[in-house]
Parts: structure tokens; C-alpha cells; sequence
């Protein structure tokens, strides 16, 4: 029997799969986001998470992309119950003690309901037009580490002082502290073997981006090896997966809504060589209400407990709702039964 409450997370339109109406004024794609997050909270979503990127991708277009820390904190004042988080944001974006600070803020206006999303990035094109550097994944993850270590004393610490390759901060104050204690939930994602090390040592949740279920699992034994070896229980770190979801009531109508960003992607330079239809639809869930329940079923097989959906034409609610209508409750019944 699971003693993790299956829980669910909805992907907000920010802009980063250029889903919104690029010829409507910011304020108006603005709007569609807030009634996303409200229609969520009201269908009884745990969550609502956002993606923490400046550019759209597959392809670096000029459509609005909304930044992913003000409409969250923005969204704490316009629901009551939805928990807040990002998907995941970038540790090299922000100095860590800065992000610290923010980070304490939204726990604090939010009233206790932020969840930390942080993870080394990826979005090359990103980093060379902000002036980030952009060294290898190694560094990255480095100091993806550097950054978790000095947020996670800030966060409990009366000062912080910290010497590292990539970050140095001397007696640092950091008031309010979050909320949440000891402090809010920590989710790292990106499932390579030197991420994972730092899930092993820092992370409360585990999150498993664009891999397919064999992909997935194989991360997730060697996520178990590598705590066996650290000492940590496995159990202890919850399992997240972020799955982009195209339901409808026929198979037909579902496949239709993935097709452009399909051939976006597998255009782009982006895609794994010889990235193919089924490899695409492999890793998303695509089809019915009982065809997305089957697929998603075998992530709880593997530890899943909680998942972040981006809906494909996410601003339009009636996915969700039928999402909520048929998935959601058949999905829990099942995880209750494990």
C-alpha cells in the first residue's frame, strides 16, 4: 500500500510553447493564465507549476514568454489552495543568496505553499542571448549543487558563509525565512547519474522530465544505487514525473493535437538523432481518457506519486476537465490499491 497521496500538477501557458495568442495584448495572454491556475485549483489540483525560461522553444520565436517567478507570486494572491512551483528554474539564472530571498518571499505571501523546482539548465540559446556562460553539464550540475547548499542555509540558518568553486558568500543575512519547515519541499530535476548524486544528497523529490518508461525506470534504479551508497533512503525521495498530456474523447482528435509540435521538434536541433513519431509519442500521453489512464498507470507501477502535466493546447480548460473527469479519480483509485 503507498503512503504517498497520489498527487497532480498542472503546467501554466506562460508562453514557452508559444501556446498563447501572440497578436493579443500581454495583459489579455496574462488573464488566460490566471484563469488557468483558478479553473486548476477549482477542478482540485494539488499544483500549479511554471516553466522558468525566456525564449519559446523548439524554435526561438518573438512570442511573449512570461517570467516564471512574477506570475507565480503574482498567482499566490489570486488562489487560496494551489501549491506554486517551477519546472524547473535554472540555478545559474540568479545568484543563489537572490534566489533564496525570492524564494522565502513567495512561501511567505503565499502562505506556506511554495514548492522549489531548480535544475543545472539546458537552454543553450537562452544562456548565450542573457550573457550567461554556458560550460558543460558537469559544471553545471557543480554548480547546480553550490546553489542548493547555500539556499538550504539560508533558509535555516541565522547567517550563512560559504567558499565554493563557483559561488562565495560571507555572513549572509536572509530574512523572512520560508514558512514551511524545516523549508519547502526541494525538487531537482534532470535524471543524469551526476544530477542524480545531487538528488541523492539534497533533494526531496526526484523529477523526471522527457524520458519514456523504460528510460524512467532504468533512472530510477540508478537513482536506488546511488542512495544505497550515500546512505539515504530511496523511499525517502518522492518520484515526480512531468508528462505532457493530449487528451480527448477520440485517439483520432488526441493525435491531431501534437502533430505541429511534433514536427517542430523533430526539425529542431533539439531532437535526439533518428528521433522518430513513436519515440516522440513515447514519452507524452496521448489518446483517450482510458488510453492516457493505461499509460500513466505504469509510472505508478515504477514509484510515480506525482505528476506535472502540460495539457497541449493548455489554455484551453476543457482538457483539464475532462482530464479531471476521467483520469484523475481512476488514477488514484488504482494508486490506493498499490
Amino acid at each position: 500500500m503507498r503512503t504517498e497521496k497520489l498527487q497532480f500538477g498542472v503546467v501554466l501557458p506562460t508562453g514557452f510553447r508559444a501556446e498563447l495568442n501572440q497578436h493579443r495584448p500581454p495583459t489579455e495572454n496574462y488573464s488566460t493564465i490566471v484563469n488557468v491556475a483558478t479553473e486548476a485549483e477549482r477542478l482540485g489540483f494539488d499544483s500549479c507549476w511554471a516553466y522558468d525560461h525566456f525564449y519559446t522553444f523548439p524554435v526561438v520565436t518573438r512570442a511573449q514568454v512570461f517570467d516564471a517567478w512574477m506570475v507565480l507570486t503574482a498567482l499566490s494572491q489570486r488562489t487560496s489552495k494551489l501549491r506554486l512551483g517551477q519546472l524547473v528554474t535554472c540555478a545559474s539564472y540568479r545568484n543563489p543568496a537572490l534566489l533564496a530571498k525570492m524564494a522565502a518571499t513567495l512561501d511567505v505571501v503565499s502562505g506556506g505553499r511554495l514548492d522549489f523546482g531548480i535544475g543545472a539548465g539546458w537552454y543553450q540559446d537562452e544562456f548565450t542571448a542573457y550573457g550567461y556562460d554556458y560550460p558543460g553539464a558537469v559544471s553545471r550540475i557543480r554548480k547546480l549543487r553550490e546553489v542548493v547548499t547555500i539556499i538550504k542555509s539560508l533558509w535555516t540558518q541565522e547567517r550563512t558563509s560559504f567558499s565554493g568553486k563557483y559561488y562565495q558568500i560571507r555572513d549572509a543575512l536572509s530574512e523572512p525565512k520560508p514558512i514551511q519547515k524545516p523549508y519547502p519541499p526541494i525538487l531537482i530535476g534532470g535524471l543524469g547519474e551526476h544530477t542524480l548524486r545531487v538528488v541523492a544528497d539534497l533533494a526531496d523529490r526526484c523529477n523526471v522530465d522527457l524520458f519514456g518508461l523504460k528510460k524512467t525506470e532504468e533512472k530510477f534504479e540508478l537513482l536506488r544505487k546511488i542512495c544505497e551508497k550515500r546512505g539515504r533512503p530511496y523511499d525517502s525521495i518522492q518520484k515526480t514525473a512531468h508528462r505532457w498530456v493530449a487528451i480527448a474523447e477520440t485517439q483520432a482528435e488526441a493525435l491531431q493535437m501534437v502533430q505541429e509540435n511534433y514536427r517542430q521538434y523533430a526539425a529542431s536541433k533539439h531532437a535526439p538523432p533518428n528521433f522518430t513519431y513513436q519515440d516522440y509519442l513515447g514519452s507524452r500521453i496521448v489518446g483517450t481518457p482510458d488510453q492516457c489512464i493505461d499509460q500513466l498507470s505504469k509510472y505508478l507501477d515504477i514509484g510515480v506519486s506525482y505528476f506535472m502535466h502540460y495539457f497541449f493546447d493548455g489554455t484551453n480548460p476543457e482538457h483539464m476537465r475532462l482530464y479531471c473527469k476521467t483520469v484523475m479519480p481512476a488514477l488514484r483509485e488504482l494508486a490506493e490499491k498499490k
